[in-house]
């Protein structure tokens, strides 16, 4: 004998049935969601790794760069720049290119243009070098500058300013700029000034 269904029995049914759908429903619409949010995250990976047309300029922040740096210990660093875009007189730095290095081991600096010197000149950089860097890179706050690269496209390649500074921490500071050298002149006067002096400390210059 077959059994009959209740209307409380059909009411639940129906009930369940439209929680299903809604359930559904909001499962459908949250994957349409993602797939939205996945392609506009890919247009963008695209756009940034197009190569850009002459004059065309691309500003990159990383956010999560940070701009305190703990560690004191540096144990390598790089920077190039160029001032010869710059209208400036009365200082060391105008009308040249700058290449600085130093590691532990050690250092090399090079000037092209204006003052050069013969060649790429090396020396033994000492904790006393790498204690007077750190005071540079502290009294003119470089840790700011960490994580902002910014590309002009169709510039010539001596132009703007490269920064890497790596510490025992793990921690660096790194940015770029291949427009204008983002430094403040007197950070970039000091820089010299101590890569000069462990030159003429080295017998070189």
């Amino acid at each position: 004998m077959a059994e009959k269904r209740s209307g409380s029995g059909i009411a639940a049914g129906t009930a369940g049935e439209g929680g299903d759908r809604m359930k559904y429903w909001y499962v459908g619409a949250a994957l349409l969601v993602l797939a939205a949010g996945a392609i506009v995250l890919l247009k963008r990976k695209k756009a940034s790794e197009d190569p850009l047309e002459d004059g065309g300029v691309r500003h990159r922040v990383d956010t999560h760069a940070p701009k305190v740096i703990i560690s004191k210990e540096i144990i390598e660093f790089s920077c190039k720049f160029s001032t010869t875009d710059r209208c400036i007189e009365d200082t060391p730095i105008a009308g040249g290119i700058f290449t600085l290095y130093a590691n532990k081991e050690k250092g090399h600096f090079e000037i092209c243009g204006r003052d050069a010197i013969a060649g790429k000149q090396s020396f033994c950089p000492d904790e006393t070098f790498f204690r007077q860097l750190q005071e540079i890179v502290t009294r003119h706050h470089l840790a700011q500058y960490n994580g902002q690269f910014y590309t002009v496209s169709g510039l010539p390649p001596d132009l703007g300013m490269q920064l890497q500074i790596c510490y025992a921490s793990k921690e660096s500071i790194s940015a770029a700029n291949n427009q204008s050298a983002f430094l403040p002149i007197e950070a970039m006067e000091d820089l010299v000034a101590l890569f000069k002096n462990a030159i003429y400390k080295s017998g070189g210059i």
